[in-house]
């Protein structure tokens, strides 16, 4: 799930706050981010996979999707191609794109779209970066496709959200 608008900006403030926290008050402060996550209105959350998506309980199954989404995550920034990450998780590229198909309910490009725009979409309420950085350290290269894709995922250009959003 990906918050945006106030719920975002509350959570954003408690992880800000959590890193000066000790023990206990990180629990609360981790139970107060799940119950905003719970109470989000409808028009301030998105899934990143799709409605009706029903995981598969295999361990090892979650085991490669976690390896899989660890290295998407990690070097978001980049070009990620399918053949690094199946070779990250021991496939051959194809195998891997249909396990990753059945595992996380979307294909591999369209995931690592979601990821790069919830980073993207974090970025822009949270720091003071312009867009352009905001865009390439998401792993956008062209601004057009970033503000096109970017607008299909949130319904809104990257500066009218942050306008809409920010701090």
């Amino acid at each position: 799930i990906v918050l945006n608008g106030q719920s975002a900006r509350r959570v954003a403030s408690i992880l800000t706050a959590m890193g000066a926290h000790h023990d206990l008050d990180r629990l609360i402060d981790l139970l107060e981010i799940f119950r905003i996550f719970v109470q989000a209105p409808r028009g301030e959350w998105t899934t990143v996979v799709t409605p009706g998506y029903q995981p598969e309980a295999s361990a090892g199954m979650a085991k490669r999707v976690n390896q899989a989404l660890a290295y998407i995550k990690a070097h978001i920034g980049d070009r990620v191609t399918l053949e690094e990450v199946a070779a990250q998780v021991a496939m051959d590229p194809s195998a891997f794109s249909r396990f990753f198909k059945k595992a996380a309910g979307i294909n591999f490009s369209e995931m690592v779209c979601r990821l790069r725009t919830a980073r993207a979409s974090l970025l822009l309420v949270t720091t003071d970066l312009t867009i352009a950085q905001i865009r390439t350290m998401s792993g956008f290269r062209n601004a057009a496709n970033f503000n096109r894709r970017f607008k299909m995922e949130t319904g809104t250009t990257p500066r009218a959200y942050r306008q809409a959003h920010y701090r």
